[in-house]
């Protein structure tokens, strides 16, 4: 053999085909994005290649309370009257009516996150409830110990300024625009909706909404679901009443509000028409529609891989902040229709992409943020493939993997695993990019078709419910008939990487023919365990220069690969 060339085999793939036979999420129902900085050093790996004795001490914030209550509680549904008319005062009032199921009796309090805003008064089945607003919590005592199977409705009336988050997130009043972000990018807990409304504020509890919206001076309630009803009620002010009928995590609950116009239009899709919303203010209409022109190859491509759209319609409103993955209603930053179609398809094919990852079914807590932002952004790279093709694909796979190998660790200040994430990196870099190119990395281990049906069962096993990296390992596995425990151990649970070179190579007779072995090195930077089941992809080239591509699985510090051939 003249020349031989080693290449990494976590980026092969197979021809697309069009089965119909899998899982779908409609059948099996179970019930400018540039991530922030961290200033300051969590670990004493900063900076450092990783040192195997070394131990981090993440100490992160334990959200087991939180999610404990969903044991006791079962919350049903939020139905948020908000008073925004006093816009210059950048104030609110509002009336939370929540219903929700006992699913453990005995219990005399039931405790909300709500933070900032001041509690007027509470009732517990209409009638007046004690309650105790002890900084972010919101305690409200029931009237006599609580049964299990008991309906609850509450109700509690509340005012002032919404707190925001000092970098992103919060309620916005700006440019004539009063719309919130609900999820605070320097804040742990991350999850932003109790700084509008009282409720369980955690990725794992889901309820369904209704939004009464009273605004002034032009500005109309936008919001996600679908309206019901307007009403004006003198002068400029009107009332406007929505609905959202599929339940989400309450940092996906949102509101939107201003001067703004809606253009509509219907998308074929593969599995029927989706109704596009695209909203923003006059002036901005004609230039958003030229940005979002490409909008249905991001639909499309999705739909392929990770199954049927699940919400009412693709929704996008201009905010001056963003983006976020609010469903049906995506916040998206207004100044992006300056920018680029190619910025913009790069931006609203990774929010689209949470309509199943994030939305659809949600990391269990915050460190496991990967879980929704890897897919999301692989999400925009699918949608390059689809749209532009392979080769522009491999383009965008190789720019982000450069980019994972020389600036993760600097960024995001040391190397770190995906699960669980230190809270002062949950969205950093390594979230979004090496979260992306996990997820490449995880297609070429199972290979495009088994990756796709098993993405698509595992959002259908878990539809409108949430996950852990454990959950996701276990899932994969059933759902591939794949042993995940050697790719997830290695490139989930530990920081680093690893890469394959020649060590050396020998060709002798064998046996009428010719045997040529590879003998395989694998490198680790910033990680101690190898890679195990590893997929190779390794090129040969003849004496006539034609070249032969064999596929390969290797693992351990030392390995080797045989090819046997007829000529030399």
């Amino acid at each position: 053999m003249r020349v031989l060339l080693l290449c990494m085999g976590l980026a092969w793939m197979a021809g697309q085909t069009q089965a119909q036979d899998w899982l779908r999420l409609d059948e099996l129902k179970s019930s400018s994005r540039n991530p922030f900085l961290v200033q300051g050093c969590h670990a004493d790996l900063c900076g450092k290649e990783w040192d195997s004795n070394a131990k981090v001490l993440q100490n992160n914030y334990d959200m087991g309370p939180s999610i404990a209550r969903s044991d006791s509680f079962d919350v049903q549904h939020y139905d948020l009257t908000l008073d925004v008319t006093a816009y210059n005062q950048q104030a609110m009032s509002g009336h939370a009516v929540i219903d929700f199921d006992v699913l453990t009796g005995g219990g005399s309090r039931v405790w909300w996150d709500f933070v900032g805003m001041a509690v007027d008064s509470v009732q517990w089945n209409g009638v007046g409830a004690v309650h105790h607003h002890w900084g972010p919590e919101l305690h409200v005592d029931a009237p006599s110990a609580m049964e299990a199977g008991e309906a609850v409705t509450m109700d509690v009336w509340y005012s002032g300024q919404p707190n925001d988050d000092p970098n992103w997130g919060g309620v916005y009043y700006a440019s004539d625009l009063i719309y919130n972000l609900g999820i605070g990018l320097t804040s742990i807990p991350p999850n932003f909706g109790k700084v509008w409304y009282p409720c369980f504020d955690n990725f794992v509890e889901r309820a369904t909404y209704t939004y009464r919206i009273k605004s002034a001076g032009g500005r109309r309630a936008h919001n996600q679901g679908h309206m019901l009803e307007e009403t004006l009620l003198g002068g400029d002010t009107v009332l406007r009443v929505w609905a959202l009928d599929h339940p989400i995590p309450t940092h996906l609950s949102a509101f939107a509000v201003g001067p703004y116009v809606d253009h509509d239009y219907v998308h074929e899709g593969a599995y029927g028409n989706i109704p596009v919303r695209l909203t923003s203010k006059a002036g901005d209409s004609a230039a958003m529609q030229n940005k979002f022109a490409d909008l249905g190859f991001a639909i499309d491509a999705l739909e392929y891989w990770w199954g049927p759209y699940a919400w009412e319609r693709v929704g996008y409103v201009l905010t001056t902040d963003g983006a976020l993955e609010i469903p049906t209603n995506i916040a998206y930053p207004r100044f992006m229709v300056q920018e680029s179609n190619f910025a913009n398809g790069d931006l609203f094919a990774h929010e689209l992409g949470h309509h199943w990852w994030g939305d659809i079914v949600a990391p269990t807590i915050h460190n496991h943020m990967w879980l929704k932002e890897g897919p999301a952004e692989y999400s925009s790279h699918l949608f390059t493939e689809w749209k532009d093709g392979h080769e522009a694909f491999v383009d965008l796979v190789k720019d982000n993997q450069l980019f994972v190998l020389e600036q993760c660790h600097i960024q995001d200040l040391g190397f770190h695993p995906l699960s669980p994430m230190p809270d002062a990196e949950i969205y950093g870099r390594h979230t979004y990019y090496k979260g992306a190119s996990i997820l490449h990395n995880l297609r070429a281990y199972l290979g495009d078709e088994v990756y796709r049906s098993a993405m698509q069962t595992v959002l259908a096993e878990r539809f409108d419910s949430h996950m852990d990296a454990a959950d996701f390992e276990a899932l994969l596995a059933d759902a591939s008939g794949v042993d995940m425990a050697p790719f997830f151990d290695a490139q989930i649970y530990q920081p680093g990487f690893s890469t394959w070179v020649v060590d050396s190579v020998q060709t002798g007779p064998d046996n009428g023919c010719y045997a040529t072995t590879v003998f395989l090195h694998q490198k680790l930077r910033a990680c101690d365990g190898f890679h195990e089941n590893e997929p190779l992809d390794i090129t040969l080239w003849d004496a006539a220069w034609d070249t032969t591509l064999v596929h390969a699985r290797v693992g351990g510090e030392w390995d080797q690969v045989t090819f046997w051939h007829e000529t030399p």
